[in-house]
C-alpha cells in the first residue's frame, strides 16, 4: 500500500516571514521624512488637544502695557497688537485648524466613500456619478468653497455655529482643510473672532507687518510646516502600502 507523503510545513520559514503589518511599519520607519512628518504631525494633535494646559496664557487675554513686545521669555512668540500671547493664540489656532481639517476630511469620505461603492456596485450609476464629481472638480477651490459659504452664512446653522460653516464648506469642495482654513480665516470667511485661527492671525497681522513681524512669521511658519508634514506622512504612507512594495 502507498502512503501518500503530505509536505512539511517549515515553520521557521514562515516565522521568518513577517507579517503584512510589520512590514508596511517597518518600510514607514526607513523613510525619515516620514517619520518626520509623523512627529510634527503627532506633536501639532497633542497640542491642539490639550491646548489649554500648553498655552501659558488664555488666548483672549488682553494686556496693553505689552502690547507689540518682541519674542521674550514670557511671550515666546511674541504678543500682538493687544498683548496678547501670541503662542497661546497659534496652540489654539492649532486647535482650530486639526478639528476643521479631521471634520472636513470625515465629511468627504461619509459623502464620498457610498456614492463611489455605489458606482462601482451599480454601473448604470457611474456615469452619473463621474458627471457629479467632474463638476465639483470643475470649480476652483477657493471659488467654490466661498460660494458655498455665503450660502450656508445665510441659514441658521451660519448664524449660529461659527466653525460649522467652514467644515462644511471645506469638506463638500474636498480638499486639504488645513490650507483651506488658513486661506477662508484670512479672507475672513472662516472662525469667527475672537476664536483664534492661524488665517485670522496671518490676516491680522498683515498691516502691522513692520511694527510686529512675529505676528506674521510664526502663523504662517506654523502653516507651512503643518502642510508639509502632512503631505510627507502622506507621501511614506503611500509608499508603504504600495502593492508593488510588498513584493521586495
Amino acid at each position: 500500500m502507498t502512503v501518500l507523503e503530505l509536505p512539511t510545513v517549515d515553520t521557521a520559514a514562515q516565522a521568518a516571514v513577517p507579517a503584512p503589518r510589520g512590514r508596511v511599519l517597518r518600510r514607514l520607519a526607513r523613510n525619515p521624512l516620514a517619520v518626520g512628518g509623523f512627529v510634527v504631525v503627532l506633536l501639532a494633535v497633542v497640542a491642539a488637544v490639550f491646548a489649554s494646559v500648553v498655552a501659558p496664557y488664555p488666548y483672549a487675554q488682553t494686556d496693553f502695557a505689552a502690547a507689540l513686545n518682541p519674542p521674550s521669555g514670557a511671550h515666546w512668540f511674541g504678543t500682538d497688537e493687544l498683548g496678547r500671547d501670541q503662542f497661546s493664540r497659534v496652540v489654539y489656532g492649532l486647535r482650530v485648524s486639526v478639528t476643521v481639517g479631521a471634520l472636513a476630511v470625515a465629511l468627504s469620505m461619509v459623502v464620498g466613500v457610498p456614492f463611489g461603492l455605489l458606482a462601482g456596485f451599480y454601473r448604470i450609476l457611474d456615469p452619473l456619478v463621474s458627471r457629479l464629481t467632474d463638476t465639483l472638480l470643475a470649480f476652483p477651490f477657493l471659488v467654490l468653497a466661498v460660494g458655498l459659504f455665503a450660502i450656508l452664512e445665510q441659514s441658521e446653522l451660519g448664524r449660529t455655529a461659527s466653525i460649522a460653516t467652514p467644515i462644511i464648506a471645506i469638506g463638500v469642495a474636498q480638499i486639504p482643510a488645513v490650507v483651506g482654513e488658513a486661506v477662508l480665516s484670512f479672507l475672513g470667511l472662516g472662525v469667527k473672532p475672537p476664536t483664534p485661527s492661524l488665517g485670522v492671525m496671518l490676516a491680522s497681522a498683515q498691516p502691522l507687518f513692520r511694527d510686529g513681524p512675529w505676528m506674521a512669521v510664526f502663523p504662517g511658519v506654523s502653516i507651512v510646516l503643518l502642510t508639509l508634514a502632512l503631505n510627507l506622512l502622506g507621501d511614506g504612507m503611500r509608499d508603504a502600502l504600495d502593492p508593488k512594495e510588498s513584493r521586495r
